[in-house]
């Protein structure tokens, strides 16, 4: 009986120790962020800096690897910043260089787009394509906004709000990352809804990252109108060309629809491409799963699309018809704290490569501006913002 006992004691230390030596190892998130696990048994570390989930409990990685990941966050900081850099440094170049530039360009549209809508009038909208009308004003709309200086101006008001709010989002952002990183050294990751997936953000995890990012991610739409015209700016003489065609009695609109199958040679610059913007998808002020499906991929940040403000296609055909992407949410259990791991986040508003700030940068972000910037009136932002999705979606399709 002794001899069973001491069997039976032995085949549950066993099983007991292969369960103990798997844990830390099979975690997923190591692979995705790259970081090893320290012990094959957890067991309580001293001297941790950071992770305040794992202070004075059973993890998975040397002190020196925690301690490591305020570093970690600086390098991830420094590379948003150098991302962010170029893309504003590009929306500055087409808002004060390029649509100046094109100034006659889009006089010339604005007024074809005049007396095209003038003649659809004319004939009756009963007798013209139906696609050509919207096409037509959206078009007359844009080519106004952009030859209007106080559009321009509200444009460049906008520009420095949606800065300050991207830091705000970006500093949330950043620390809920480093949050995973406390994960991947997590031995109760499993009890956390980690899996091969990536995490299963709460919906109070996802309510909190919306509350500091949906204001970042709404301007961001609204700088897009930027990068839309820079691919637009390849043909304007084209759609003038069309627009007098319909002035001239062409009801079908035949040449302005078929600029939706032209290919210009647009450069590929990342920094230039329009971005497909959650908030034409499931992204609201209440809640932006946008965040957990297509912002972290398997729990890992997608740097781009957060200094960006939106995903960014390979292609504006992609860009135009993709819808969301992504897995499908389910009730997840992650919660942690904000500063779960204790990790100094800062950004700036306007960063410089290398360090510093041009106008320093702000951890709060209480939207006291409300939505000014969908009542001011600009025609920018109400006739192209909004309308210039639906242009978009005829006129910039490419391959």
């Amino acid at each position: 009986m002794s001899f069973q006992k001491s069997l039976i004691a032995l085949f549950i230390l066993t099983i007991i120790s292969h369960v103990s030596s798997t844990t830390c190892g099979s975690n997923p998130l190591l692979d995705v962020y790259g970081i090893t696990a320290d012990f094959s048994d957890a067991q309580v570390v001293s001297g941790l800096k950071y992770c305040k989930s794992l202070q004075n409990k059973d993890n998975c990685c040397f002190a020196a690897t925690i301690n490591n990941f305020q570093a970690k966050t600086d390098s991830l900081l420094n590379r948003l910043r150098e991302t962010v850099v170029k893309r504003d440094e590009s929306l500055i170049y087409i808002r004060d260089t390029l649509i100046p530039s094109l100034s006659t360009e889009l006089q010339a549209m604005y007024q074809a787009a005049g007396q095209a809508y003038q003649k659809i009038r004319s004939v009756g909208m009963q007798t013209v394509d139906p696609d050509v009308p919207g096409l037509v004003f959206f078009i007359g709309n844009m080519a106004r906004g952009f030859t209007n200086p106080d559009s321009i101006a509200i444009m460049k008001d906008n520009f420095t709000s949606y800065q300050e709010s991207r830091t705000t989002c970006v500093i949330d952002i950043v620390k809920i990352q480093a949050a995973g990183w406390c994960l991947a050294c997590d031995p109760e990751f499993e009890s956390k809804r980690v899996s091969a997936d990536g995490i299963d953000f709460s919906d109070a995890l996802v309510k909190t990252l919306t509350d500091s990012c949906y204001s970042s991610i709404r301007r961001a739409d609204i700088m897009n109108t930027y990068f839309s015209f820079y691919q637009m700016s390849f043909f304007l003489g084209d759609i003038t060309a069309a627009l007098n065609k319909i002035a001239e009695g062409d009801m079908t609109g035949t040449d302005l629809k078929n600029i939706a199958n032209a290919s210009p040679a647009i450069p590929q610059d990342i920094y230039y491409r329009p971005i497909t913007s959650p908030t034409s998808q499931t992204c609201s002020v209440v809640t932006c799963p946008w965040i957990e499906t297509d912002l972290f991929k398997k729990g890992k940040l997608e740097e781009n699309t957060l200094a960006f403000g939106g995903n960014i296609p390979e292609s504006a055909r992609r860009m135009l018809r993709e819808g969301l992407s992504g897995r499908t949410l389910t009730a997840g259990t992650w919660s942690p704290d904000i500063d779960e791991a204790g990790v100094t986040v800062t950004f700036e508003n306007s960063p410089v490569i290398g360090g510093g700030s041009n106008n320093g940068g702000s951890n709060n972000d209480d939207d006291s501006d409300g939505d000014d910037d969908d009542n001011n009136g600009s025609v920018l932002q109400k006739g192209v913002t909004r309308g210039l999705v639906v242009l978009l979606s005829v006129l910039l399709i490419f391959s």
